[in-house]
């Protein structure tokens, strides 16, 4: 029987551990970053944060539109308690009371609700639920209990 490493190797950019299958190995070291894992802006450089927001946004939103195409859902953008949400629907959807609140990657430094409402789609389709993306500040713009403040409303 042959015993895995338990070691990871990084390759580029990216941590590969070796305790996952050889394919997937193989598929992440193919995985092209985006341009924002490169480097990051220094904390206190506000527009460089803006820059890497719009196009981490851009490329987001070009990704999601296929989707939404595909899965033609009821998408509708709103506030709640002053925060900016993405309201998502499953094609043919039928209230029942339940609602899933989701949360977009990014580290809470980068993407948007907006952004990722593809991945939002996604889970409203398999689950049927009716979804709500949280379109939270990032930081720099905003300190973590802010943040946090802002998915509790």
């Amino acid at each position: 029987m042959q015993v895995q490493s338990r070691t990871a190797r990084t390759h580029t950019h990216l941590y590969i551990p070796t305790t996952i299958s050889k394919r997937a190995q193989e598929e992440l070291k193919d995985l092209k970053p985006l341009p924002a894992m490169i480097k990051s802006p220094k904390p206190d450089d506000f527009a460089a944060w803006k820059k890497v927001d719009r196009q981490s946004d851009s490329e987001g939103i070009v990704k999601s539109q296929k989707i939404i195409d595909l899965y033609k859902p009821n998408i509708t953008y709103k506030k709640i308690g002053g925060v900016n949400v993405v309201d998502i629907k499953p094609k043919n959807w039928s209230n029942n009371g339940k609602i899933l609140v989701y949360l977009h990657g990014g580290g809470y430094t980068q993407l948007s609700a907006n952004s990722t409402v593809g991945n939002g789609v996604l889970v409203s389709n398999a689950t049927g639920l009716r979804v709500i993306s949280i379109d939270y500040t990032l930081a720099p713009f905003s300190k973590w209990n802010h943040t946090t403040d802002q998915v509790l409303v």
